[in-house]
This record gives structure tokens, C-alpha cells and sequence, in this order.
């Protein structure tokens, strides 16, 4: 492991799981809403030709948009914690061996004093 690796690794064990799991969440909801919106985006597109074509109401048009931007939040609240347990063990085995690496350190520099 490089050393920035390493300190991005002592900086996430020393804030705790609970921050860890807090911020593992804030992007899985990110995710999920960005793909919301990518769905709806696209499928506007076609939507909005086909109601130029049959002459429908333009709001027809971003219906796919308002269903993707809903559907994304709607999976991103309800589904966020569906992981917790593997990322409690990701967690937990990146820093026992992080505390591994360090009570190792500090018993080489005893030896050398």
C-alpha cells in the first residue's frame, strides 16, 4: 500500500465505522440519484418526439424525467443501508491490519533503541 493510500486509510479508521458507514451511504444515494436522472434523461428524449409526433401534450415529455429523478431517490433512501454488513467488514479488516502495520512499527523502533 503507498503511503497516500495509507493515510487516506489512518484518516478513515480514526474517524470511526460510523462516519465511514455515514459517508458510504451519502454516495450510494448520490449514485442512485445520478442514475435516476441518466434514466429519465434518456428516455425524455424519445418521449419528447414521440409527443411531437402524435401531437400530445408537451408535459408527457417529462414524465420519464420526474419517474427517473423519483425512482433514484426512492431507491437510493430505501436501499442505502443494504451493504452495511459488507462494508462493516471491509472496515474492520482494513484497520486491524492498519493497527497490525503500526504495533509492528513500534515494536521494530523499540528493538533499535
Amino acid at each position: 500500500m503507498n503511503t497516500k493510500m495509507k493515510a487516506e486509510a489512518y484518516t478513515i479508521c480514526n474517524a470511526g465505522l460510523s462516519a465511514y458507514l455515514a459517508n458510504e451511504h451519502k454516495e450510494y444515494r448520490l449514485k442512485s440519484f445520478s442514475r435516476g436522472i441518466m434514466v429519465g434523461v434518456v428516455t425524455t428524449i424519445p418521449a419528447y418526439f414521440i409527443t411531437k409526433y402524435y401531437q400530445l401534450p408537451q408535459l408527457y415529455a417529462a414524465l420519464p424525467l420526474t419517474g427517473g429523478m423519483l425512482s433514484g431517490i426512492y431507491e437510493g433512501l430505501t436501499n442505502a443501508e443494504s451493504n452495511d454488513s459488507l462494508h462493516t467488514s471491509d472496515f474492520d479488516t482494513v484497520c486491524e491490519s492498519l493497527e497490525e502495520e503500526e504495533s509492528e512499527d513500534e515494536e521494530e523502533s523499540e528493538e533499535e533503541v
